[in-house]
């Protein structure tokens, strides 16, 4: 397996989010334990991700900023824009940074790709995977993953892809650090009181979700808890966060490395939709979840008919929709516990070495 090299086509950046880029890396570290050369191949990457590759010993390739005009009706699309550019342009790009290498695998994660774009790059590796969870366009690849949970297992990539596409369906795949399987087996169910709370909106978090939940916590006096506020480093707001979490005796994580240990930690949870909604899940973690992307909608609101996230309909007041809901969670005993033992049996951890597997290196 020495030779075989995986190539990743991922972008992370504050308007598309870090989450496409970390359940990337998770599969590029499980990889690398396998023996396979892994380089990242990115338009857009915040500073401190492009550290986290370099610390790991994988490689980046940075394509150019085009100058070709977004507005050619080669898409059409609603994601379009995350590109900075066309598929076309993107292809030629990716194809030029991965040219003198015969790439084994070639994974992408992008919104703003589909079959034009993996076409146009069958030239140039053995075999593509994608990793999608919208269901909204079609696709020419080997391998697809979608790791969301979807009602009565329906499968909404049956006329997207090819018969001969392989398809890994649901949050048994969903791709989680090692640190989620290790301390899942020191898990029990959340049957006790709340004693510690966790905020978690995303690594970027444009719409800072989190200081209205902050404000909303801080009104509940009446209650008794230790509260845990986790923000990236490119937080719009941080300064101001880490701020007031002082005043308010709460503890303030910047760019944390130990989220499985504050997610085992916590008793509940209030957090963003999207791929973290499945680490919380595999750590048993009631989560009062808030849709912040239109990517996150069918998620949640699948996630939420299974039981597995509570996920309350907010009002134009925020913060009185978080008090409320957090309240009459926090009263609820045996709803978290419901939650979190529907959770624990859904979502297992082992997703990564799952898609390892089926991947044939």
């Amino acid at each position: 397996m020495d030779n075989r090299q995986i190539a990743f086509r991922v972008d992370a950046s504050t308007k598309i989010g870090t989450g496409h880029f970390m359940r990337c890396f998770t599969l590029a570290t499980e990889l690398l334990k396998q023996g396979a050369k892994v380089c990242f191949v990115c338009r857009h990457i915040l500073p401190p991700l492009a550290y986290l590759l370099k610390q790991h010993g994988i490689g980046l390739k940075q394509l150019p900023s085009p100058n070709t005009p977004l507005a050619i009706t080669f898409d059409t699309d609603t994601y379009a824009d995350w590109l900075g550019t066309n598929q076309l342009v993107d292809a030629e790009a990716t194809i030029e940074v991965l040219s003198g290498t015969k790439t084994t695998w070639l994974i992408v994660d992008h919104y703003a790709l589909d079959h034009r774009w993996e076409t146009k790059l069958k030239a140039c590796t053995e075999k593509i995977m994608v990793i999608d969870d919208l269901g909204n366009r079609k696709h020419g690849c080997d391998l697809l993953l979608d790791q969301n949970y979807y009602h009565d297992d329906i499968n909404p990539y049956s006329d997207l892809v090819t018969n001969d596409c392989q398809l890994l369906i649901g949050p048994r795949y969903a791709l989680l650090r090692p640190e989620f399987r290790q301390l899942r087996n020191q898990i029990k169910q959340r049957n006790h009181e709340v004693q510690r709370v966790l905020i978690f909106f995303g690594g970027v978090d444009t719409g800072d979700m989190t200081s209205i939940a902050i404000e909303a916590l801080s009104m509940l006096k009446e209650l008794s808890f230790m509260v845990d506020v986790v923000i990236g480093n490119t937080h719009p707001n941080k300064e101001n966060i880490i701020s007031i979490c002082q005043q308010l005796g709460y503890h303030c994580h910047v760019q944390t490395n130990k989220m499985a240990e504050l997610i085992a930690q916590a008793d509940l949870c209030i957090g963003a939709g999207g791929s973290a909604t499945w680490e919380r899940c595999a750590l048993g973690l009631p989560s009062i979840t808030f849709v912040v992307a239109e990517n996150q909608q069918e998620l949640t609101k699948n996630a939420a008919r299974a039981c597995l996230i509570y996920a309350p309909t907010p009002s134009k007041n925020l913060v009185e929709t978080i008090r409320l809901h957090f309240t009459a969670l926090y009263n609820n005993a045996l709803l978290r516990e419901y939650i979190s033992r529907k959770s624990m049996q859904l979502v297992d951890a082992e997703g990564a070495l799952r898609v390892v597997k089926e991947l044939n290196l």
